[in-house]
């Protein structure tokens, strides 16, 4: 069968009574990356839903599409051609060896498997606090992040250049034929400081949103916003075992550095009250 040059594989006939699944896979393409789509197609053939004919279309970026239905089958067979070749047990072991770069080479070189394909399954079998952005002609073209991690994915489409992430967070990458796989690994627990006074959180707030240059109207909208950022927060840390107050801590701070409320906001980020008063706002959380 002639391959369309811009497809990987594809699966035709899929739970169709009366006829068996034919797999096609692009012979073009090196030899690790046959050897994913081929995991993949059958990824779409064991997975009960998956229906019909699926064309993989090579290289299409998450934003590319509309189709939400697709894009769910895509990444349901991603991950089973992922768990396939690269036991998520025998990652978590590497990922206790190096940097993620690293881990990110031996993986596939040992694996056999192309560096785009490690990544997805590096990514959910890491530990909490990395983050993967594959960035193509300096912006980012895929991104994830590991269960349990509180900072936010990298914003697809944004200039690597750009991404700001708490301090001490550190850097990796490795380069690939056509992008480069970069990694963050962020520090999920922070000390608590010592709150320096007594003040209530709504009066510290209210300080806050004094440099914002906004009217009081406009203050009340912001102050609910602000409360929203950090309510969510804490709503994502709520079992026992996570919610510990450094992990609090640092999902409030992390959180609250990370949104984009406005150029207002701005300067309420640079407050020298800001750790108090998410300290403050933290001793709430923690009462309840």
């Amino acid at each position: 069968m002639q391959m369309p040059a811009d497809v990987d594989g594809i699966t035709a006939d899929l739970k169709v009574p009366g006829k068996r699944p034919r797999v096609f896979v692009n012979t073009d393409r090196p030899e690790r990356r046959r050897r994913f789509t081929l995991a993949h197609e059958y990824g779409h053939i064991r997975i009960p839903w998956h229906m019909g004919t699926i064309v993989d279309v090579a290289d299409q970026e998450e934003g590319d599409s509309g189709n939400t239905g697709y894009w769910r089958m895509e990444e349901e067979a991603n991950r089973f051609a992922s768990e396939l070749l690269l036991p998520r047990i025998w990652l978590r072991e590497l990922c206790e060896t190096a940097s993620a770069a690293a881990v990110h080479r031996a993986a596939s070189e040992r694996a056999e498997v192309s560096r785009a394909a490690t990544a997805i399954a590096l990514v959910e079998a890491a530990p909490p606090g990395w983050l993967y952005a594959r960035i193509v002609d300096g912006e980012v073209r895929a991104t994830r992040k590991s269960a349990g991690t509180i900072t936010d994915k990298i914003p697809w489409g944004m200039r690597v250049t750009d991404v700001e992430l708490p301090p001490g967070a550190v850097k990796t990458a490795l380069s690939d034929y056509d992008c480069t796989h970069v990694w963050w690994q962020v520090e999920e627990e922070q000390p608590v400081p010592s709150r320096s006074t007594e003040r209530e959180w709504r009066d510290l707030l209210d300080e806050l949103l004094s440099v914002s240059g906004l009217q009081r109207d406009d203050q009340k909208q912001l102050a609910k916003r602000i409360n929203g950022v950090l309510s969510a927060a804490n709503s994502g840390l709520l079992t026992a075992e996570a919610r510990t107050p450094q992990r609090l801590y640092a999902a409030l701070i992390t959180r609250f550095r990370q949104a984009d409320l406005g150029a207002a906001f701005e300067a309420v980020k640079e407050h020298p009250l800001l750790q108090e008063f998410i300290l403050a706002r933290m001793q709430v959380f923690l009462s309840k």
